[in-house]
């Protein structure tokens, strides 16, 4: 049998929840935001996460301190 593959657009964006902003998080947030779109963010440091929020990349991202709201978002 044939198989189709999954194609996708390449005006499609990817939407990224990231938790934990701090410390190897940041990093890795920053990352993720370079190829998609952080639309939340977790910390439970709130200093943490408001710091992280000032970056440009950041500023429309949902915040939270409980990834388990997060989730259920």
């Amino acid at each position: 049998g044939s198989t189709k593959a999954l194609s996708r657009s390449a005006l499609e964006t990817l939407n990224v929840a990231c938790v934990g902003v701090g410390g190897k998080g940041g990093s890795d947030s920053s990352n993720a935001a370079k190829f998609g779109n952080v639309i939340a963010m977790c910390d439970v440091d709130r200093s943490t996460l408001e710091g992280k929020a000032q970056s440009p990349e950041f500023k429309s991202a949902e915040k939270y301190t409980d990834y388990r709201e997060l989730l259920a978002k």
